[in-house]
């Protein structure tokens, strides 16, 4: 279908160069048209922030990851990582990890068989929660280990939120200087 194809739209350089290696196509033939960010990522009011982590139950004082519960989402070393952190003490008593996404064997998968202490996995929240989430969020952290475009980070940017992310694939490309990578 590629071959056959007047021109390619793909949404990232990373992509661009992924399609022609991967199909052997000239990337004059591939354009990159970034994925747009929809307008209601944008900071939310405190009262706002409050309301909505009384609605859903969740800490006022957290670390948000978006993203399905897929092992490419590297999900698995991020909790790694805020185990070690709890470990040595390193985070405020009431500094909790929220990972907002849909659940998976993902913890059979990768020999986690329990989420560590103050890590919440609220499983699918609505979409018009998310700005308010990436707003109240102390950081949002990104460790995916490919993506073609990666729309959270930007999100979570466009709402105010402080950004890791890993520096693979499209993620630098998608983020910028704007993030620690």
């Amino acid at each position: 279908l590629a071959r056959n194809a007047a021109h390619i739209l793909t949404v990232s350089e990373f992509s661009r160069k992924r399609l022609s290696q991967t199909l052997g196509l000239d990337t004059n033939c591939i354009s990159v048209v970034p994925n747009p960010l929809s307008p209601r990522f944008r900071p939310v009011k405190p009262t706002t922030i409050d309301q909505v982590l009384s609605r859903l139950a969740l800490p006022r004082n957290y670390v948000l990851s978006v993203g399905s519960l897929e092992p490419r989402k590297n999900i698995a070393r991020l909790l790694e990582a805020w185990s070690l952190l709890l470990a040595r003490k390193a985070l405020a008593e009431d500094v909790h990890m929220i990972v907002v996404g849909g659940k998976s064997s993902l913890f059979r998968s990768v020999n986690f068989t329990s989420v560590p202490d103050r890590v919440l996995l609220t499983g699918y929240i609505p979409d018009e929660h998310l700005p308010t989430l990436y707003t109240g969020a102390l950081a949002f952290v990104y460790p995916s280990l490919y993506e073609g475009f990666g729309l959270p980070p930007l999100e979570a940017m466009a709402c105010g939120a402080p950004v890791v992310a890993s520096h693979l694939t499209s993620i630098p490309e998608v983020v910028g200087r704007a993030a620690l990578l």
